[in-house]
């Protein structure tokens, strides 16, 4: 059934509670994240969370609203917990040392104010990024492709897609201003939202991008 036949037959009511699935998926995303990681004992959690935030978050991206966002959460922490280690671990080092310099610059314990503070978001946001195209590239068939593209990929392709990579920085500034504003708020929906945001761009490229790896491997 398509959406718009969905608001016809359901009226308001569907109406309301698709905007009100579009509110809470931030939150249940920043949840997701949070619970695989501490159901993994933070060190070996990480990798997993990761996984599951990606996979929550392209349920919640569903055309249809039709997706299982916690089902396909668990699904991807169960079945990813070993393998996604290795591939994931030095990110996990990498956004440990990031979320700290963060945390250090706007608590202003770090020299250089506002000078450090912007060039460190920003990097932060390239990281999210291209840490999401990462995750969305370890799965090969979701993505119709034939094979699992390098994890270079994910590095590079942030800065090719420069347009999509510029959607992401407003976001994460918003976000960073509303926890400056209202602490509780911003760590409640902005974690979500960024990883959100960042997951769908990740897809979006990589539905323009298919084919191309596609008919590079047949080559």
């Amino acid at each position: 059934m398509s959406t718009a036949a969905k608001s016809e037959g359901g009226g308001w009511a569907v109406t309301v509670m698709r905007w009100l699935g579009w509110l809470t998926a931030p939150v249940e995303i920043g949840l997701a994240f949070l619970l695989g990681l501490l159901a993994g004992g933070v060190v070996l959690g990480f990798a997993p969370a990761c996984r599951a935030a990606v996979a929550m978050s392209r349920a919640q991206l569903t055309p249809e609203g039709d997706g299982t966002p916690w089902r396909d959460a668990v699904t991807a922490w169960r079945s990813s917990f070993w393998s996604s280690q290795r591939r994931l671990a030095p990110w996990g080092l990498v956004a440990l040392v990031l979320s700290t310099e963060i945390i250090l610059a706007f608590l202003g314990v770090l020299p250089g104010g506002w000078v450090v503070s912007v060039p460190l978001l920003l990097f932060g946001g390239y990281f999210v990024r291209a840490l999401a195209l990462r995750v969305v590239l370890m799965d090969p068939p979701r993505n119709a492709l034939p094979v699992e593209v390098p994890w270079r990929a994910a590095i590079v392709l942030p800065a090719v897609k420069v347009g999509s990579t510029l959607i992401l920085f407003p976001v994460c500034v918003a976000v960073l201003l509303l926890l400056l504003a209202q602490p509780a708020i911003g760590i409640t929906f902005g974690p979500g939202l960024v990883m959100l945001t960042a997951t769908w761009l990740a897809v979006r490229d990589l539905e323009t991008l298919g084919p191309r790896i596609t008919e590079h491997h047949h080559k």
